[in-house]
């Protein structure tokens, strides 16, 4: 019972690190966009040294798929992005339904849905309507 708690204590702690790092630093990130004049505490200046490791990957993500940066997003992409990354979700919850009987990290060996559960489990996830039916 004591070690559990230790455990869970130092999870806690850990986390709450974590989040008032990456908070400083999606903070410090955004400050020109949100027109803050805030800065890293004095004891935080090393964080700026990510953007060295973090720029680069962002660059090449976004070469990668072709997004310019200073372009804006009109309605009509917005709802586009919407619709792509829904499609895409919707066939992968899909697939791992289908399938969740021959995927690892399944310890109770499920086997996969039908496909017409599958495709309804999946439906509702992406629209957020809750009307799951496990059997």
């Amino acid at each position: 019972m004591f070690n559990t708690i230790v455990q869970i204590s130092i999870l806690v702690a850990f986390l709450a690190t974590l989040i008032y790092l990456l908070g400083e630093y999606l903070a410090w990130i955004f400050k020109k966009q949100a027109g803050s004049k805030g800065k890293l505490p004095s004891w935080l200046k090393w964080i700026k040294n990510l953007d060295k490791i973090f720029s680069p990957i962002e660059h090449f993500i976004y070469k990668a798929i072709g997004l310019d940066t200073e372009d804006g997003m009109n309605w009509r992409k917005y709802l586009f992005s919407v619709f792509a990354f829904n499609s895409v979700l919707f066939f992968f919850i899909i697939f791992i339904f289908k399938f969740q009987g021959h995927l690892p990290l399944n310890p109770l060996e499920l086997p996969g849905m039908s496909w017409d559960q599958a495709f309804h489990t999946a439906s509702t996830f992406v629209t957020n309507t809750n009307q799951q039916h496990y059997m």
